[in-house]
């Protein structure tokens, strides 16, 4: 990221001792390695809510571009299987029911 040499890196250290001094060095240097580390922290934090952010609206936009398939039916054979249905009753009267019950009772033998 800055490209500090070692040449650069003992220039800063011996200007911070000599302004500093040798007591509160360490401790500048402790709070500065602080300050680095949750200014990463918090550079990373805002570039994955930022991807978040940008990947949710993405899916938002493909949701609203892509049509809703229906659900397909199942395909159910026995009889009775329409109170098996959510969202459905076997009225009295229903082509469809009537037809799929009546063709059901066929093969059961009668009592």
């Amino acid at each position: 990221m800055f490209e500090i040499g070692f040449w650069e890196l003992a220039l800063i250290f011996a200007l911070g001792l000599v302004v500093l001094g040798p007591e509160k060095l360490p401790k500048v240097a402790a709070q500065l390695g602080r300050y680095a580390g949750q200014a990463r922290r918090m550079a990373r934090t805002l570039t994955s809510q930022i991807q978040d952010e940008l990947e949710a609206e993405e899916r938002r936009i493909r949701a609203k571009e892509q049509p809703q398939a229906a659900t397909p039916e199942p395909a159910y054979r026995r009889p009775g299987a329409e109170d098996l249905i959510p969202g459905t009753t076997a009225a009295p009267g229903n082509p469809a029911t009537t037809a799929d019950a009546s063709a059901g009772t066929a093969d059961r033998p009668q009592p």
